[in-house]
């Protein structure tokens, strides 16, 4: 009963599932704060509860797939760009905010540092990038009891999630160590996963 009111008023404005609304929200009201007049704003990794959904604005969204660019143009405000996240085919420094929301998990392991500088490169000086991604032992812990108990319950899989088990979840560190190695003038700033118990 409670699960289905949250849902539904999760979906009232078409904003999508309530644990989208946990990613997007946050950085949405963020850059309203720090950045009130971006026009140009990039997103990688591209889905139908994206960006632009939440911000009330046009964006352009990025993905390989043809599916999530056609489900991103369906539901939201986007212009669709077929592209791999390593060769990004914008100019340098031609997005005023980059925006790469539970996406880094999804590329194997030694493309997510190039992606990373790619998503550096094409973010103005002055611009932003936001990158988010499930990272460290205890999120690992809890996908691993979630595929199971789901497994358990259901006897399938849920493929994304397989696909973080097969690709490992991204080291914050490491992807720290990448930012601040191609954008040393810039500040980094990190935040923690958002806690299991609220996810």
């Amino acid at each position: 009963m409670i699960g289905a009111w949250l849902r539904k008023y999760a979906e009232k404005d078409g904003r999508g599932y309530p644990d989208w609304a946990m990613r997007y929200a946050p950085i949405v009201r963020r850059l309203r704060r720090i950045r009130p007049t971006v026009t140009r704003i990039v997103e990688i990794g591209a889905n139908a509860n994206g960006f632009a959904r939440f911000a009330h604005r046009p964006v352009i969204a990025v993905d390989r797939d043809p599916v999530h660019l056609r489900e991103a143009r369906a539901a939201q405000s986007v212009y669709a760009v077929a592209a791999d996240a390593c060769a990004l085919p914008f100019a340098a420094g031609s997005a005023d905010v980059c925006v790469c929301v539970d996406t880094l998990e999804h590329l194997p392991s030694e493309s997510r540092a190039i992606a990373l500088r790619e998503m550096v490169r094409v973010t103005a000086h002055e611009g932003v990038a936001v990158v988010t991604f499930p990272s460290g032992g205890a999120a690992a812990r809890v996908e691993a009891e979630i595929r199971a108990a789901y497994r358990k319950l259901t006897g399938a899989t849920i493929p994304w999630l397989e696909q973080h088990a097969a690709l490992g979840l991204p080291d914050a560190g490491a992807v720290r160590a990448t930012l601040a190695e191609c954008a040393p003038d810039r500040r980094i700033a990190v935040e923690a996963n958002t806690p299991v118990c609220v996810w």
